[in-house]
């Protein structure tokens, strides 16, 4: 067997098994942690939570939730919070967003909502109404900024 097929062989046998690891499934409401049921509702009061899902690839466990109004928040297997996308009406509540990021974009993008909200232990993604994404390091100090230009 030439190297190009052989390399094809163990790609696809890698690839079938790493699908095979993951899971996505639907669990329900009670199941979530505490800490991202006291948040959401906080974030969100009076949005109804539509469904919730438990992801388990490899060492990553999250939960996704889609509340009314076309938001999906995500947060880590212990309950802290990773994600909100907004894609209906609502903006990405300030209570979600860092104050330092908040005063910035008070600062500099003073007309536009933040529509998507992601973060790690060490960057905070942004992105805003427009289009605009900026990322802010652990400190909330702004690294990059990328104007969409289409």
């Amino acid at each position: 067997m030439n190297m190009i097929k052989k390399f094809s062989t163990v790609l696809a046998a890698f690839i079938i098994s790493v699908c095979a690891m993951a899971q996505n499934i639907r669990i329900s409401v009670d199941q979530l942690p505490d800490s991202a049921l006291k948040l959401i509702d906080v974030a969100f009061p009076g949005d109804s939570i539509k469904n919730v899902r438990i992801e388990k690839r490899a060492s990553l466990v999250q939960y996704e939730v889609h509340l009314a109004g076309k938001v999906k928040m995500q947060f880590s297997k212990d309950g802290k919070f990773t994600q909100c996308e907004c894609s209906g009406k609502k903006p990405v509540p300030d209570i979600l967003i860092p104050r330092k990021i908040r005063e910035y974009l008070d600062r500099e993008f003073k007309d536009r909502n933040v529509i998507n909200l992601e973060h790690d232990s060490r960057l905070w993604e942004v992105i805003l109404d427009n289009r605009v994404e900026l990322d802010f390091n652990e400190n909330c100090r702004l690294v990059d900024i990328d104007y969409d230009d289409d």
